[in-house]
């Protein structure tokens, strides 16, 4: 997975979330559009890697970033899921 997150450029997003400054205001709208398409085409990654039965344990996120620390903690963390 990691890899494919590297090839388009999203290992970030997944492992830090959006890098959004404390005052979003500062960020110009297609700055904040940029982070947000960011984390969906990651987050979309994520859900079409996943076989049907392990999809419902990610499905409440909305972000990347919660999708993967979810399955980080249901099959042991970085080492088994980089």
């Amino acid at each position: 997975m990691m890899t494919l997150f590297k090839s388009q450029n999203l290992t970030g997003i997944v492992k830090k979330g959006p890098n959004k400054p404390t005052n979003i205001s500062i960020l110009e709208e297609a700055q904040q559009k940029e982070l947000e398409v960011k984390d969906a085409s990651a987050l979309y990654l994520i859900q079409q890697s996943l076989a049907i039965t392990i999809f419902p344990r990610i499905s409440e996120a909305s972000t990347a970033k919660q999708a993967w620390d979810k399955l980080k903690e249901e099959f042991g963390g970085d080492s088994k899921v980089g």
